[in-house]
């Protein structure tokens, strides 16, 4: 149980983090937006094909017409498409931005094979983690994010030695998008109209 702890203490942080970008900008008017997404390509995206230094743990291989950006800018496009930044994150995505993912990573999960998970008291943790993000997304005049239950709950897969599990995540629209995590590095992935 002492990994719950700190697992539900990350699934909280992670929860402020959740990634997200509505299907359309919210920006006030097309030069907004057009001002937005030229922000959003002045930032110093790494090209594919790349070799570059994955967090803390890994190497990870851009391929060609896909994009990185490191940690040192995440936190820019994170606020520009409406995301409150929590973890360091990077962020991956095809050229054209039809998507992105971000990744991060977590050094405090621990998972004994045997061991067993309290899914209910995890996503009620990312729950009230992604209700204290709304306070902040509110305050930023950027739409609220709501947990509407599992996709797919918590899940050890004793024979890749990973933690997988999916969100689906409503908007004030009441648009569903999922959310994953899989492993101790997270990926999340989000749709994402051009500007």
């Amino acid at each position: 149980m002492k990994w719950f702890r700190g697992w539900a203490a990350a699934a909280v942080c992670g929860a402020l983090s959740l990634v997200w970008i509505a299907a359309d900008s919210r920006a006030e008017s097309n030069d907004e937006s057009e001002k937005i997404w030229k922000q959003i390509q002045a930032l110093h995206w790494v090209q594919g094909p790349n070799n570059v230094r994955a967090l803390q743990n890994a190497t990870f291989q851009v391929p060609g017409k896909f994009v990185f950006l490191d940690t040192g800018e995440s936190d820019d496009f994170l606020r520009l498409t409406e995301n409150v930044p929590g973890v360091p994150e990077q962020i991956f995505a095809p050229s054209d931005f039809h998507w992105w993912a971000s990744i991060d990573f977590s050094d405090d999960g621990y998972v004994k094979d045997e061991e067993k998970l309290d899914n209910d008291a995890i996503l009620k943790s990312i729950k009230e983690g992604t209700e204290q993000a709304n306070e902040e997304r509110h305050r930023n005049g950027w739409g609220e994010l709501h947990v509407a239950g599992w996709r797919t709950a918590p899940h050890y897969d004793t024979a890749t030695k990973r933690l997988e599990w999916a969100l689906d995540l409503k908007d004030e629209k009441g648009r569903s998008r999922p959310i994953s995590r899989q492993g101790c590095s997270a990926a999340a992935a989000s749709p994402m109209s051009p500007w």
